[in-house]
């Protein structure tokens, strides 16, 4: 065997330094590998909790609308006529009510209270 030149010994420490360097880079830079892992983690999570909640929003939304458009409802004319007229056993003004025979398969009045207006009397 040959004695090593100069050169060739500073090219094989040369590279048993970058060895070195490299592998003190690579267990450096395991810290940083497992932050921004863990990172993207909780970035992942938190991006299923938005969706979560948007969609709770939405449900929300919709029970809202529902209801406001019961409160319209509930709070129309139409609405307080037709229960006068079902519920109460109401009549307008003017009007005549009929009030079916109690036989056998008429069902029972809820209420016997009925608002009742004077029958007009007929002329002679």
């Amino acid at each position: 065997m040959q004695p090593a030149t100069p050169l060739e010994e500073s090219s094989a420490n040369l590279s048993r330094l970058l060895i070195w360097a490299s592998l003190i880079l690579l267990v450096l830079s395991l810290p940083l590998l497992f932050n921004l892992m863990g990172r993207l983690q909780a970035e992942t999570r938190a991006r299923e909790a938005v969706e979560q909640m948007s969609t709770q929003v939405a449900e929300i939304e919709a029970r809202r609308d529902a209801f406001k458009a019961r409160l319209e409802y509930v709070t129309s004319e139409a609405y307080v006529e037709q229960r006068a007229r079902v519920e109460y056993r109401l009549v307008r003004e003017g009007e005549i009510p009929i009030i079916p025979s109690a036989g056998q398969n008429a069902a029972q009045p809820r209420s016997i209270w009925l608002d009742m207006t004077p029958m007009p009397k007929a002329k002679r």
